[in-house]
């Protein structure tokens, strides 16, 4: 029978010597992180996170994990499930998110004075956010906004980046994203 050697070794540098310990300690652990009396972990449920098949926790227990052991679930030994995304990476979007909507509307209120002001900022992001291109529907929601900023301060950088980004998105150009992003760039396109 296989083991899940990965987070036996994380159990034991916690000191947790036994399944027993460890369930315990992530229960008590949990209940106070969470704030929650509910959240228990059975002994018999790390036996079997720690068997062949540890499956998947669920997304609260996951982050219990990590948050007493230091290693996300993937990292530990178990079988990620398919659109797992680690929940710093939501909070990082949203936060990505938050410093761009800023930003863009900053550009619009700003006019022709933006350049001197946003560019650097905007550009880096919009950079950040364009270089893996792996997330198109992203991608274009940004593309939209960089149009706008491009069109309304004339600005040749932020032209340069959204030609960066067609080149990048030439993989979905016959998919309904590629197809939207032509249509946003047509403007930028047409007065360039």
């Amino acid at each position: 029978m296989g083991r899940n050697d990965a987070l036996r070794a994380a159990r034991l540098r916690r000191g947790w010597r036994s399944l027993e310990a460890a369930a315990g300690a992530l229960t008590e652990h949990g209940q106070q992180l969470l704030d929650d009396r509910q959240f228990t972990v059975s002994a018999r449920t790390w036996r079997r996170w720690e068997g062949e098949r540890p499956g998947w926790p669920a997304e609260e227990t996951a982050v219990v994990l990590h948050d007493a052991l230091g290693r996300w679930p993937e990292d530990l030994g178990f079988t990620t499930p398919p659109g797992w995304i680690r929940p710093e990476h939501h909070e990082e979007e949203q936060v990505n998110r938050r410093a761009f909507t800023s930003v863009t509307a900053a550009a619009l209120v700003a006019g022709p004075m933006a350049p001197q002001h946003v560019d650097p900022a905007l550009v880096d992001y919009f950079q950040q956010q364009s270089a893996t291109a792996r997330e198109p529907d992203q991608a274009v929601e940004i593309a939209r906004n960089v149009a706008t900023i491009a069109i309304e301060t004339r600005s040749a950088r932020m032209y340069r980046e959204l030609a960066t980004l067609e080149r990048e998105m030439r993989p979905w150009h016959d998919a309904p994203v590629g197809r939207d992003l032509a249509e946003i760039l047509a403007p930028v396109t047409e007065g360039n």
